[in-house]
């Protein structure tokens, strides 16, 4: 149940992100394919499902800050080389290193809102949850 509700979370939020970057790199041109639309919803639904594994799963023990960081910057790569490998599929991107590093960069774009919506919906979840504990010890 916990990956689902991950999943939702996530395909919402990356969804809207790709969106996002779409809009921007679509500024000054006049129209886009209705095929783009259906390649983003693919793209975020394979990526969140990626994203709803990687952060769905709850460890045993706390886990060591720099560990945390190495997966964090796994989910990153692992996220990049899907978007590469879909962007050349679907001809957002050529195979080169230009068409790569503007797919990282897009990439990291979606990163970084996916991050900051995730971290606000965690600590207004959490917030919620210490409001209920503390009205069940009064």
């Amino acid at each position: 149940m916990r990956f689902l509700k991950e999943f939702v979370k996530f395909f919402v939020i990356i969804n809207t992100g790709i969106l996002l970057v779409l809009a921007i790199n679509y500024i000054g041109h006049d129209s886009v394919s209705k095929d783009v639309f259906w390649q983003i919803f693919i793209s975020s639904a394979i990526t969140s499902a990626i994203s709803a594994a990687f952060f769905s799963y709850e460890p045993k023990r706390v886990i060591p800050k720099a560990v945390r960081a190495l997966l964090w910057i796994g989910h990153y790569v692992c996220i990049c080389i899907v978007m590469i490998i879909i962007g050349v599929i679907v001809g957002w991107i050529n195979f080169d290193f230009k068409g790569i590093i503007v797919m990282i960069l897009s990439v990291a774009g979606v990163y970084l809102c996916t991050l900051g919506l995730t971290t606000l919906l965690n600590r207004s979840e959490a917030k919620k949850m210490n409001d209920a504990i503390e009205k069940l010890r009064d």
